[in-house]
């Protein structure tokens, strides 16, 4: 039997995001499967002294220090893999790369490349320091959509060490439709609604689409704009009659938005896959994507948008809304074909084939 390292850093951030969703939905996964040829141990930096991430059905291996210096640490090439590992799978590019094991990591965008003003100076050298690093070893790298693999092809990396694989739906528990309710209420929501989740960043293009929702509104549209997402940076919005929830909301009160909602607006200008489309079909929610979120280039259920037209994000809102009973249940018969558990399975077919 081989033993799986998976390197976890992603949930010491204080906001994991969609890797966070990945990583827990990749442990939920392999926890289904009990692959008899393969056995599992997560790894990650120093924690508190009740660590959140200690239970689970996989051990738990911490390093000496905690998250900055850990992470710091591997940046410059100081610690390996954890004792009794034979593979190690990185589910971000935080981790130890300096490892004579064969290995996978998980690149989830390149979008600091193509899109550098909407990413920090800081975060750019990071994510191409870590990039530069990890392509310098053996690692196999693997990527959540055809989108990200060509972008990496683009760059200069060889096909052979490329592969695809998608993300699950899901992940979050049965609806709290009362707490999202009273949820909504309290920001003065007492009827249909469009919903957008995302993190407040600029790579969202959470301003375009408001503007546009204020277009349609103009045009007809009589449903406010419920945006739900912890702030990131360098996103300031005018509200207008969108209603901007921030902070934290539960996995419970979020799938109750979701399963409430007439439809979810999504429309980023850049995305690696696009994990809020999913979790919104999942509940039977048709959505209003862009045409850079990989999650939704095969979906039923769903109207595409170009991301930088205002007049057609406007034109799609106005359609989700009218067309949103028809769709639903395409939306929902789409969501059901993407599991963890599916995810996890061709994880494991691929860490079977490494030497």
């Amino acid at each position: 039997m081989r033993t799986v390292a998976l390197g976890i850093e992603q949930l010491r951030q204080p906001i994991p995001g969609g890797i966070g969703t990945y990583v827990r939905g990749l442990v939920s996964g392999l926890e289904q499967t009990h692959d008899p040829e393969l056995a599992f141990l997560r790894f990650a930096s120093r924690g508190p002294q009740r660590d959140p991430l200690a239970a689970g059905t996989f051990p738990l291996s911490t390093t000496s220090f905690h998250h900055r210096v850990q992470v710091a640490l591997w940046s410059r090439g100081i610690g390996g893999a954890p004792r009794g590992s034979d593979v190690v799978h990185l589910c971000s590019l935080a981790g130890p790369m300096k490892t004579t094991l064969p290995m996978t990591a998980m690149v989830h965008d390149v979008s600091w490349r193509k899109f550098p003003e909407l990413t920090t100076a800081r975060g750019r050298r990071w994510h191409e320091h870590q990039l530069a690093t990890l392509l310098a070893t053996t690692a196999t790298l693997i990527v959540p959509s055809q989108r990200v693999r060509s972008d990496l092809l683009a760059g200069g990396v060889g096909a052979c060490r490329i592969c695809v694989i998608g993300e699950g739906a899901d992940h979050l528990p049965e609806p709290n439709g009362q707490a999202a309710r009273d949820l909504l209420t309290h920001h003065g929501v007492d009827g249909p609604f469009v919903l957008c989740v995302a993190t407040l960043e600029p790579r969202k293009n959470l301003d375009r689409l408001v503007a546009a929702h204020q277009q349609a509104s103009r045009r007809g549209l009589a449903v406010p704009l419920v945006i739900v997402g912890p702030r990131g940076w360098g996103m300031g919005l005018s509200e207008h009659n969108a209603v901007v929830i921030e902070g934290h909301v539960t996995p419970e009160v979020l799938a109750g938005l979701y399963a409430e909602a007439r439809a979810l607006a999504y429309v980023p200008l850049e995305e690696g896959f696009g994990l809020p489309p999913l979790e919104a079909m999942w509940q039977g929610t048709p959505v209003l994507s862009s045409t850079a979120t990989p999650s939704t280039e095969q979906a039923n259920g769903v109207i595409r948008v170009d991301p930088l037209s205002l007049d057609d994000i406007a034109d799609g809102l106005l359609g989700i809304v009218e067309a949103a009973e028809d769709l639903a249940d395409a939306a929902r018969n789409f969501a059901r074909q993407h599991t963890w558990r599916g995810v996890a399975e061709q994880h494991e077919a691929l860490w079977r084939t490494l030497q």
